[in-house]
C-alpha cells in the first residue's frame, strides 16, 4: 500500500505489479493506493505465497516473508521500489453495489446530535405511503443494532457470518465480476482530502425492511415477511429471477450463480453448521439475522 502522494511520485496506480527489493532480496507484489496512508512509506502484507498449500492455495499471492529480516521483522528503512510495467488484478469489492445519491452513511458531531437527534431521518416522510398494512407483532420482533462509533471495519463479522451460515467461498475470479457471496459487507467512506481524510466504516446487511420492496416483486413468494419481523428467504421456492436484488435499495442480496457446495467430501462435513442448510446454485441469499440462533435463544 502506498499513499496517493508517494504513488504519484513513483508513477504508480492501484493494481500494478512492482518489484520490492530489501537487503538484497526481491519479490514482486501488487500495489494499492490508500488515502490517508503515511507518505514515503510502504505497507507490505504477509500471507499467501505458499508453495505447498494444496490445490487452491499453492501459488496464490506472493511470499512477503522472503524479504522480511529476522533482525527487524516489522519495520525497516531502505526498501527499493521498481515498476515492472505489468498489471496485477486484485479482487476488491469497495466499488461494487454503489448507491450514489442515497446517502447510506450520515455523520454528526455530538453537539450536532444534541441539537437534532433525528438528523439521520432528515428526508424521511412522516406518513409514507405503503402497499402493505402495518404489521402488529404479538410476540417477538427481531432486529439488530450495530454501534457505528465502535466499528473499525475489521471484517470479523463478515467471516463469522460466513462460517455460521455455510456461505460458499467463491474465489477471486467470481468476486472480480461482482459475484461475492458474503451476506454482510463493510462499506468504507472517505471525507476530506486524499492525504488525511476521515474514514467511516459501515457494516451493511439486509435491513429486514418493514415494507420490504423485495417482497413485492418476487413472482413466487420466495421472500416473505415473518410474523416476527424478519424478511425471510424460502430457498425451495426461489427460481432465481433476481428481481428482489434489483429492487433492494441497499444492494445486500447475493445470487448463487454456481454449484460451489460439495456434499461428497467427508472432511468438509465438520466445517458446516448443521442448523443451516447448504444451498445449491440458482437461489438468492442474504442476511437472515441468524434466525436459527434467535430461535434457540427463544426456546
Amino acid at each position: 500500500m502506498f499513499s496517493p502522494k508517494t504513488a504519484q511520485r513513483l508513477g504508480l496506480k492501484s493494481e500494478e505489479a512492482v518489484e520490492l527489493k530489501y537487503q538484497g532480496r526481491t519479490i514482486v507484489a501488487p500495489t494499492w493506493v490508500m488515502p490517508g496512508h503515511a507518505d514515503e512509506s510502504v505497507t507490505v502484507f504477509l500471507g499467501y505465497g505458499r508453495t505447498r498449500a494444496g490445490r487452491v492455495g499453492t501459488g496464490a499471492g506472493f511470499d512477503a516473508g522472503w524479504i522480511r529480516p529476522f533482525a527487524a521483522p516489522w519495520i525497516g528503512t531502505g526498501l527499493e521500489v521498481r515498476k515492472t510495467g505489468a498489471k496485477w488484478a486484485l479482487a476488491a469489492t469497495q466499488t461494487h453495489n454503489t448507491m450514489e445519491g442515497r446517502e447510506p452513511i450520515r455523520v454528526a458531531t455530538l453537539d450536532e446530535y444534541a441539537k437534532n437527534p433525528k438528523f439521520a431521518q432528515a428526508d424521511a416522510q412522516e406518513n409514507p405511503l405503503s402497499l402493505y398494512p402495518e404489521v402488529k407483532y404479538e410476540g417477538n420482533s427481531w432486529g439488530m443494532a450495530i454501534d457505528l462509533n465502535s466499528c473499525t471495519g475489521c471484517g470479523a463479522c463478515v467471516v463469522a457470518c460466513q462460517a455460521e451460515n455455510n456461505i460458499a467461498v467463491v474465489g477471486k475470479t467470481e468476486v472480480m465480476i461482482g459475484r461475492e457471496m458474503h451476506w454482510i459487507r463493510i462499506d468504507r467512506y472517505y471525507e476530506g482530502g486524499m492525504d488525511g481524510p476521515n474514514i467511516y466504516h459501515q457494516p451493511l446487511l439486509c435491513m429486514h425492511c418493514e415494507d420490504a420492496p423485495c417482497e413485492l416483486v418476487c413472482p413466487v413468494a420466495a421472500t416473505v415477511h415473518s410474523p416476527e419481523g424478519l424478511n425471510e428467504m424460502i430457498y425451495n421456492r426461489c427460481v432465481g429471477t433476481r428481481y428482489c436484488s434489483n429492487n433492494c435499495p441497499y444492494k445486500v442480496r447475493r445470487f448463487n450463480f454456481r454449484l460451489y457446495s460439495d456434499w461428497e467430501t467427508p472432511s468438509l462435513f465438520g466445517m458446516r453448521n448443521p442448523n443451516v442448510s447448504v444451498r445449491s446454485r440458482g437461489v438468492m441469499e442474504k442476511c437472515s439475522y441468524c434466525v436459527q440462533a434467535d430461535q434457540r435463544r427463544e426456546n
